[in-house]
């Protein structure tokens, strides 16, 4: 999984903005001021998700998402935001939002439904975001909801709250206030999704930027983008988002990434071989790094940590951990 190096700098030079020195925001998360101005770079799941810990760690603001999502500008989402700036309404722009997504990235989803004279936008970072750092995938959450609020507000030089707000979360996670105080609606928490409603005809203002010609010539190259980013992505980076997209408590093997990739398994490994790699390093890393996350996990003991990872032994799965890490599973997760 992957998110466009835009994203990244928006977030970085937002929280800079509050007095955070840059330098060290991007020491902590490994990306150098440099690559944040390289708008063709991609970055993997994992480093994407850190940027948010890093920043709330750095601000110790709990609800950094809220607030930098009320600095969000389309630029930030590359020709997608040229694209919705020009849509004849804010229900066709957040529907374009939903079918280019891929344009972005894949590591968080959008969708919408119409119904009862509503307009209903639905946010969800993927399963395994949401499981492995649910931290994280809270602050994406709250920075598209209350991004989604500003960008309405520019595309159509009005303030458009919802009239109602939904969230996933546990009532003891977070300060239901501060949602009230920043959505402006009734806030309903340990819900199944989070959805913000509106009424229908505040998501049918018209956009006022709207121009037909450049809408269609953006769809367009919106399109061409996505074509564009499947071919950026090496073997080796097909098969790291494979391995995250496909895990369902077990580690996908070569032969079901092969199959996906449509390709036979020699190939698939003839070509990993060429790029530096071997599907056994890739899955190992994925392997170490869910270690790493499920072991921070209260709910797991070392043994569920192993079965899940696909150890049939969980005494290999110890001599795995102490090669990593110099440390044993146990240790590593009272430290943590």
């Amino acid at each position: 999984m992957f998110v466009i190096m835009p994203i990244i700098r928006d977030i970085v030079y937002h929280t800079a903005g509050l007095g955070v020195d840059i330098d060290i925001l991007c020491q902590k998360i490994g990306i150098s001021r440099q690559d944040l101005d390289n708008s063709e770079l991609l970055v993997d799941f994992f480093p994407a998700q850190n940027v948010w810990q890093q920043a709330v760690e750095i601000t110790k603001n709990p609800y950094l998402g809220l607030y930098l999502g009320k600095q969000k500008m389309p630029a930030s989402i590359g020709l997608l935001g040229n694209l919705i700036q020009s849509c004849p309404d804010l229900l066709t722009a957040f529907a374009k939002v939903c079918e280019f997504n891929a344009s972005i990235g894949d590591m968080f989803g959008y969708s919408y439904q119409v119904a009862d004279n509503q307009l209903i936008a639905i946010f969800n970072p993927t399963e395994v975001w949401r499981k492995l750092y649910p931290d994280t995938a809270r602050q994406a959450i709250d920075n598209s909801a209350s991004g989604l609020l500003h960008i309405f507000r520019i595309l159509s030089a009005k303030l458009i709250f919802p009239i109602r707000a939904e969230f996933a979360y546990s009532p003891q996670s977070v300060d239901i206030e501060v949602y009230k105080d920043f959505f402006k609606c009734p806030i309903y928490l340990a819900q199944s999704q989070n959805r913000l409603f509106f009424r229908l005809e505040d998501a049918q203002t018209p956009v006022v930027g709207y121009n037909k010609p450049l809408w269609q010539l953006f769809e367009d190259l919106t399109k061409q983008e996505i074509i564009k980013l499947q071919q950026l992505q090496s073997t080796s980076q097909k098969v790291k988002n494979l391995l995250v997209n496909k895990y369902r408590h077990y580690i996908p093997q070569i032969a079901d990434i092969a199959n996906e990739l449509h390709l036979t398994e020699r190939t698939l490994q003839r070509e990993l071989k060429a790029e530096g790699t071997s599907f056994w390093e890739l899955s190992e890393e994925w392997r170490k790094t869910l270690a790493f996350a499920l072991l921070k996990s209260p709910k797991m003991s070392v043994n569920e940590v192993a079965y899940t990872l696909g150890y049939q032994e969980p005494n290999v799965f110890r001599r795995a951990f102490k090669r990593w890490t110099g440390k044993s599973p146990k240790n590593f997760s009272q430290e943590a």
